[in-house]
């Protein structure tokens, strides 16, 4: 027995069906989307979303990924440096990461280049920490105590000289 395979287009259903040549019952497949704009336009619209209704899970399936990547970038988008006479202030994005470095801690300062592979964000590197979101540019701060921490920044030049001006 042959089937013929006849595809709606329609996004309400979204589903093959196939009919026996001779007018025998059909049997229904998932209908998988051609391209990646039909599959969002699915999840979108709640297509297959089940008895809640179209919607629902479609479009917190959209959403939850969306918001991590807008928190992400409100977290760490941009890396705020300010330095005056007793402090160094470090602040990603809109401030709930930060940090302090007090001047009198810091034996020397120099501008670095950062490998590559370090990233952005904060890491761990042989160096010390980095605290970085573009470039590889930095700042590498040596404590008195022993330490090292950088900073990363489009100008290590003048970071270093704020900072050696803050000493004093």
């Amino acid at each position: 027995m042959a089937l013929a395979e006849v595809a709606t287009a329609d996004t309400d259903d979204a589903v093959r069906e196939t009919e026996s040549l001779d007018g025998a019952g059909g049997a229904r497949q998932l209908l998988l989307p051609a391209s990646l704009a039909e599959s969002l336009e699915a999840l979108a619209l709640g297509v297959g979303a089940g008895p809640s209704g179209p919607g629902g899970e479609g479009l917190l399936a959209l959403a939850a990924p969306v918001a991590v990547c807008i928190a992400m970038l409100a977290l760490f988008g941009r890396l705020t440096v300010s330095v005056d006479q007793q402090t160094i202030r470090l602040a990603f994005g809109i401030g709930l990461i930060a940090r302090q470095i007090a001047v009198s801690e810091v034996a020397s300062c120099e501008p670095v280049r950062t490998r590559w592979w370090y990233g952005w964000g904060i890491r761990m590197t042989p160096r010390g920490w980095l605290w970085n979101v573009s470039g590889s540019q930095a700042v590498e701060i040596a404590y008195r105590h022993g330490g090292h921490f950088l900073i990363g920044t489009n100008d290590p030049a003048g970071l270093c000289n704020a900072i050696r001006a803050a000493k004093g």
